[in-house]
């Protein structure tokens, strides 16, 4: 099962396309790009003339034990909402090496930052519309506990008016089902839905990123 992060980023140069081809660094080798025009499959979409950079990289992951093993990596940025999106077919124990070492190769054409740095009230407006909360963590006097859990105050008031730590949400769209877990300021889609990952991150950038 794929399994695809976003963070936002901010490019440097208007002809990122250009600036990101055959650029080969340290770990990382990018393989390919292009680019297309969004398709929108959510109502209400506000970001529907924005282009997408997408193409294929290769991380070679060090090992002390073994040669290592060459990953590859498909990524996005969208130029409307500044979203950056990686996904990998293979686990990986972390994914800030492979974007730090994007950045580094592409002379910060692009950089990508490690986290969505999205309001707060939008990111809970984004969890509550979910068809299924599985968990969702809050801070609380230094804590960490489950939202429904703070002492004295009624969940209601819990939501938008917390500092949400992490959380593990199930969306269902046409019989499909799309695993959302939000950690760290970071955002993990898992969905055998070929077009999972993209509701998501349509329904993400409606929610959380428009005026």
């Amino acid at each position: 099962m794929a399994e695809t992060n976003l963070r936002k980023a901010s490019a440097s140069t208007d002809r990122l396309e250009d600036s990101l081809r055959g650029v080969s660094k340290g770990q990382v080798s990018i393989k390919s790009v292009d680019s297309k025009t969004v398709e929108p499959i959510v109502e209400q979409y506000p970001f529907r003339t924005q282009d997408i950079i997408l193409g294929r990289l290769s991380y070679k992951e060090e090992s002390n034990y073994t040669s290592g093993r060459t990953i590859p990596v498909d990524f996005q940025f969208r130029t409307g909402s500044n979203l950056f999106l990686t996904e990998v077919q293979t686990d990986i124990p972390s994914l800030d090496l492979v974007t730090t070492q994007f950045t580094e190769a592409t002379s910060r054409a692009l950089k990508i930052y490690r986290n969505l740095h999205a309001p707060e009230d939008a990111l809970w407006d984004f969890l509550m519309i979910a068809d299924r909360i599985l968990e969702i963590t809050v801070l609380d006097q230094g804590e960490e506990v489950r939202y429904e859990d703070v002492d004295g105050v009624d969940r209601e008031d819990v939501v938008g008016g917390y500092a949400i730590e992490s959380a593990s949400v199930g969306f269902v769209e046409k019989g499909n089902e799309i695993f959302v877990e939000y950690r760290g300021g970071s955002i993990q889609v898992e969905s055998e839905w070929e077009l999972g990952r993209e509701y998501i991150v349509q329904t993400f950038e409606r929610e959380v990123l428009s005026e």
